[in-house]
């Protein structure tokens, strides 16, 4: 449809004629034009008339233009979206009201309960020492805190009151968390990792007698993050679900078993357990710990070791030949090798032992085993070839080595690469390098490759449930790497004691929220990190802008995948009130 003007010439004069034309196609398919609208001669109407007959057609088909509006720059904008689901599901927790009980009677001139609530959603957003926090609050809008309540004197004073109320806060503070997985509080798991702290010497060696709250804890011991830093060992007691449940802190230099019954005896102390399976690593395996859970009258599932272990070589020795009957049977009934899993127990001494054997892991064990067996023994024969050349009288490249000398060095390599055990390495009575496999190490091996092998008291759980429970222990594991990765728990800034404790208790709380995150998220089918959910959450940010002298301040709409988020993780999809209440 187009417009179209027709030219005609009648003696001197032209006469321009307008049309409103359309083209359309014939059934023979050929293009041709008719005429709409025929205004006549166009000499006719003034520009006055034309504007008139334009903004009728507009008003009749409703075509009026808007009148642009003048655009209002924003003035500021702020995060959002992540820490108001911290602050609901902080409230969800009702861990304002237990603040509140224990800040009754207490005569402070800020609000605690908001610095706690702003460090624990720092650690979970932008987890970096406490004296970014200030730099940090000038990007995020936080709904019903004031500002001016935060500053670092309240925040230290904050971790003062928090770790001075420790013992009672800790289980009022999981109990929520725990209500609402509806479980029984009958399987706990518990696990030490360290963290190492931004100091030059130890507590030992640096505090001057006459320091009144002398630090204690900060020390040097066994370095599992390789630092080369004084540390303090924190031991983390978690229930079946995956959350924290309750936390120790100790000195540097302390061990494992030595925390243990300590450990123990609180958890049972503190919290309402009534029959309970303790669940620990070979790691924590002594006849003292065990005999610690036995007077605590708690049952346990440890795992033994498979090696240099006399009590495990009966257990392993005890079960092998209905495993090796179990394997016969998988092969002629052409079973998948992921199927091919199986349990069995035995009782030795009244002591109760599962062993576990897994067909998959056993063929990728014995073929990381035998490609690096391969490479050893080459390695060990070019060793050997090239301590007989240089006997011979050939010039080899590089130093040349005695037979003691290469005997050590063989011993290192094997060591570095956890070989040794393969292979029997020594001096001859001629005194040269001599080196023999291992036989019946390497039969030992063959025989408990893919297994695990537990212990326990417990006399009602399948060994499949028994397995299966001991398994869920790496649970914790990725409790400490959260903690250590995500949360960045170490290194430790604090000097004083107390401070360093609060920091830990902090750390914990902000996990015991990054779980209940993690599970929710799960439960929705939705597989991402908690840390990511709330960088996407965060994306969603306030507005501020001027208009007429008035600020104003708005909330930008969520979008699809986050109101997905926020469905998921059990809080309200936000609004405009929310800006000052989150629980409104």
């Amino acid at each position: 449809m187009y417009l179209r003007t027709t030219t005609r010439k009648r003696g001197d004069k032209i006469y321009q004629s307008l049309h409103i034309v359309e083209s359309y196609r014939t059934k023979e398919g050929k293009v041709r034009q008719r005429i709409l609208v025929n205004f006549g001669s166009a000499s006719q109407y003034s520009s006055e008339q034309i504007q008139e007959i334009i903004a009728g057609l507009k008003i009749f088909f409703k075509l009026e233009e808007a009148k642009p509006q003048e655009s209002i720059p924003p003035t500021g904008s702020l995060d959002f979206g992540s820490i108001y689901t911290i602050f609901r599901l902080w409230e969800e927790m009702d861990w304002t009201q237990v603040f509140k009980k224990f800040l009754q009677g207490r005569q402070f001139e800020f609000d605690v309960i908001a610095n706690l609530k702003v460090m624990v959603a720092k650690r979970l957003l932008d987890p970096m020492a406490k004296l970014h926090l200030l730099d940090w609050l000038e990007g995020v809008h936080l709904p019903g805190i004031d500002r001016q309540q935060v500053d670092y004197n309240h925040l230290l004073r904050s971790l003062d009151f928090l770790i001075e109320h420790k013992a009672e806060l800790e289980p009022k503070l999981a109990w929520p968390i725990l209500t609402l997985f509806d479980a029984p509080l009958d399987l706990v798991f518990y696990d030490l990792t360290s963290c190492y702290c931004e100091i030059e010497r130890a507590d030992k060696v640096r505090n001057p007698s006459s320091q009144s709250d002398k630090p204690t804890l900060q020390n040097y011991g066994y370095d599992r993050d390789h630092s080369g830093c004084p540390q303090v060992v924190l031991g983390l007691v978690m229930t079946k679900d995956g959350i924290p449940l309750c936390h120790q802190v100790f000195p540097g230099e302390t061990t494992d078993k030595a925390i243990f019954r300590k450990v123990i005896l609180d958890v049972k102390a503190r919290f309402p357990v009534q029959r309970c399976v303790v669940v620990s690593d070979r790691g924590l395996l002594s006849q003292d710990n065990l005999a610690v859970l036995g007077e605590a009258q708690l049952d346990y599932i440890v795992a033994r070791p498979l090696r240099h272990n006399l009590i495990s070589r009966q257990a392993i020795q005890a079960t092998a030949q209905d495993v090796q009957a179990q394997i016969k049977r998988w092969k002629s009934d052409g079973t998948p090798l992921e199927e091919q899993e199986c349990f069995r127990e035995v009782t030795l001494d009244g002591r109760r032992f599962v062993v576990a054997y897994k067909a998959e892991i056993a063929r990728q064990t014995k073929k990381t085993r035998q490609r690096k067996l391969a490479v050893a023994t080459e390695y060990i024969r070019g060793r050997l070839a090239r301590l007989q050349n240089q006997e011979t009288g050939l010039h080899m490249p590089g130093k040349t080595l005695t037979h003691p000398e290469t005997l050590v060095h063989l011993h290192d390599y094997l060591k570095k690469r956890q070989l040794s055990r393969y292979y029997q390495l020594r001096l001859d009575q001629q005194g040269r390098v001599a080196c023999d496999p291992d036989e019946e190490n390497r039969r030992w091996e063959l025989l408990i490759d893919g297994k695990l092998l537990l212990e326990t008291t417990n006399k009602t759980l399948s060994p499949a449930e028994v397995v299966h429970q001991y398994k869920e222990l790496q649970d914790i594991e990725r409790c400490f790497r959260t903690l250590k990765s995500s949360l960045d728990i170490r290194p430790v800034y604090h000097w004083v004691d107390r401070r360093i404790r609060a920091h830990i208790f902090l750390c914990i709380m902000a996990l015991q929220l990054h779980r209940l995150m993690r599970s929710r998220l799960l439960e929705a089918k939705i597989f991402t990190s908690p840390e990511r959910a709330l960088e996407k959450l965060a994306l969603q940010r306030t507005v501020q802008a001027e208009i007429d002298g008035k600020n104003f301040e708005g909330l930008i709409p969520p979008t699809p995948e986050q109101l997905d988020l926020f469905k998921a993780l059990g809080v309200p999809t936000p609004h405009h009130q929310n800006l000052q209440d989150p629980m409104m």
